[in-house]
């Protein structure tokens, strides 16, 4: 129910892993933890909102008007495109970024596996600490 309609590039490479043979059953790799935020009932909103995000972007629509273009004109590998991180000007990154960190902390008692900026950096101050026993907390 929640895949339908979701762009080939959320489903973690999930067409080049079929071709490479290394997805055998596709439910399981579908269930799999990495793929638990994609099910949660509050997705469908962080979707809503990094879309408006991004229609509301001068960059991206000069980005999706240049592939459309390209589709029009029959480019062969066209229709394989993605927007990548790199495609992403700095507002729109910084944009889709903070919109999903937002989302994973928000929702970090459902999404454990998740890494979110909060996590990452309790995780840094406890390796600081493993590594430095002398440093004491106050």
């Amino acid at each position: 129910k929640n895949l339908v309609g979701l762009p080939v590039t959320y489903l973690n490479d999930i067409v080049n892993r079929c071709d490479l043979g290394l997805i055998l059953d596709i439910r399981k790799f579908l269930l799999e933890e990495w793929a638990k935020a994609l099910f949660h009932d509050r997705f469908s909103e962080l979707r809503r909102q990094l879309e408006s995000a991004a229609q509301t972007s001068e960059h991206m629509a000069a980005l999706v008007q240049s592939l459309w273009k390209k589709v029009q004109d029959g480019d062969p590998i066209a229709n394989e495109v993605g927007i990548s991180e790199a495609s992403l000007p700095g507002e729109a990154k910084v944009i889709t970024q903070d919109g999903l960190n937002n989302f994973l902390e928000a929702n970090a008692s459902h999404l454990p596996v998740y890494l979110s900026a909060t996590r990452a950096s309790e995780m840094q101050t406890v390796s600081i600490l493993f590594q430095n026993p002398n440093v004491k907390l106050t």
